[in-house]
């Protein structure tokens, strides 16, 4: 398709989004049946909300990178998961000791 007059922003604007978009087309569209299926699941309760995106995908027979299925889930939903914090270590009573003197002293310097 060419524009029927080069010098004419408009007539080349129309021709350039006729254009169809060049590389590999989107394994999951924005808006598509699955990416919808996808933020239903993550958000579809508890079981939903503990189990990771690959792990949602690979339920609804999704066959896509996790990569991908981030990818879509962010851009799509906006919609994040981080991975769990390490649990904090419990104290040992040296330092639950050390901590309630520091309470104690704490205390008795009140500026008041």
């Amino acid at each position: 398709m060419r524009a029927s007059d080069p010098n004419d922003f408009h007539d080349l604007d129309a021709v350039l989004g006729s254009l169809d978009r060049p590389g590999r087309p989107e394994i999951i569209p924005e808006g598509s049946e699955k990416s919808l299926a996808l933020k239903k699941a993550s958000q579809d309760g508890p079981e939903g909300y503990q189990k990771t995106f690959p792990q949602l995908a690979k339920e609804l027979n999704i066959k896509a990178a996790r990569s991908t299925i981030e990818r879509v889930m962010h851009n799509h939903h906006n919609i994040y998961r981080f991975p769990p914090t390490q649990p904090k270590p419990a104290l040992n009573m040296y330092h639950k000791e050390n901590r309630m003197n520091y309470a104690y002293w704490a205390i008795r310097m009140d500026p008041r």
